[in-house]
């Protein structure tokens, strides 16, 4: 048994299971990525849908990232743990304690 996640973080993409640290592992080898948090964003026919938020390294044109990252994450992931919406920050994604801030984002 491989334990990836917390339960509560497991995300259910029309009744298929997402862990986020797979995905945000995929993004991180994407280039130009500091940081990244996934998490589950509510949708009326999935029921959920894979969100995720971007921390660049370096300023980059919003919609060319986003083109980017969804592309190299359509070569090595299955089609629903492919995150459907990208937003991009530009602050930390970590608690004062070092921990993932995945609901408040």
């Amino acid at each position: 048994m491989k334990i990836l996640g917390r339960r509560s973080e497991i995300i259910n993409v029309g009744g298929e299971k997402v862990y986020p640290s797979e995905v945000e592992d995929v993004i991180l080898q994407a280039g130009n990525v500091a940081d990244v948090t996934v998490m589950g964003f509510p949708n009326p026919v999935m029921g959920m849908v894979v969100k995720a938020i971007i921390l660049p390294m370096t300023t980059e044109d919003p919609s060319v990232q986003r083109a980017r990252i969804k592309a190299h994450c359509n070569t090595l992931l299955e089609g629903f743990k492919v995150p459907m919406l990208i937003e991009i920050s530009d602050h930390a994604h970590h608690s004062s304690r070092f921990k993932k801030i995945r609901a408040a984002l």
